[in-house]
């Protein structure tokens, strides 16, 4: 393999009919190492715009190098080739990420559908409003409402990494939960939640809120007591 190149293939669990990617972590760290230098094509934080859905591009032979070409500026044609040479698309229960060290972003692979994640200056993926879908959620909620949360939970964390929102009850009690993207482990989103007692709770800084109706449910979506999946699924 070339230097600089970074190919991963990771099983996608699934329960329930959701796939939900599995992928090792040291531990939950609201504390993030310092944003390395910028690489070309990131995206500065003034000029992030969060998308409603990724654009899809299902894969061929035929286009795979041009839109490999697209995404990674400098992903060798030497990957291109050994990745044509080595064709197995479509996936079957598993994800496959293509990145180079010197591009701003990867590409996500599922099944024979593929996303070009940009990243931020600060090396962090830009997510879309489709990402936060099964993952920590209100339901029954206003659509626009929603959204907007879902678009400010992404440039947060293209921003740092972490986004802490607080869903506000009407009793006024809370479900705080921490979203999560690493520099490490591309095109995963992790969510961890925790329940505070009104009288307990107490605001993160930086930290998002969002006031639930008395006819909004609250639903977190677990898969074998883990709470992660892939950015984006190919349906």
């Amino acid at each position: 393999m070339a230097p600089g190149i970074f190919i991963s293939r990771i099983p996608a669990l699934r329960s329930a009919g959701l796939g939900v990617l599995m992928a090792a972590s040291a531990g939950w760290s609201y504390g993030q190492t310092p944003a390395p230098e910028p690489l070309a094509g990131a995206v500065k934080l003034s000029d992030i715009k969060i998308q409603k859905t990724f654009e899809r591009t299902r894969l061929t032979k035929e286009n795979f190098g041009a839109f490999a070409s697209a995404c990674l500026p400098t992903y060798p044609e030497s990957a291109k080739d050994r990745f044509l040479a080595e064709w197995r698309l479509p996936l079957t229960n598993s994800t496959i990420i293509l990145a180079h060290n010197k591009s701003a972003g990867f590409i996500q692979i599922a099944s024979d559908m593929g996303i070009c994640v940009r990243e931020s200056e600060n090396r962090y993926p830009i997510l879309a409003i489709e990402s936060f879908k099964s993952t920590a959620n209100p339901e029954n909620a206003n659509e626009q409402a929603t959204e907007e949360l879902y678009s400010k939970i992404a440039y947060t964390l293209a921003e740092r990494g972490y986004a802490d929102v607080a869903f506000i009850f009407k009793q006024g009690n809370v479900q705080q939960v921490t979203y999560k993207v690493d520099r490490n482990e591309k095109g995963q989103l992790s969510y961890l939640d925790s329940f505070r007692k009104k009288e307990f709770f107490q605001p993160l800084p930086g930290g998002l809120t969002y006031e639930l109706s008395e006819s909004d449910k609250f639903t977190i979506t677990r898969t074998n007591g883990r709470v992660a999946k892939p950015i984006f699924e190919p349906k």
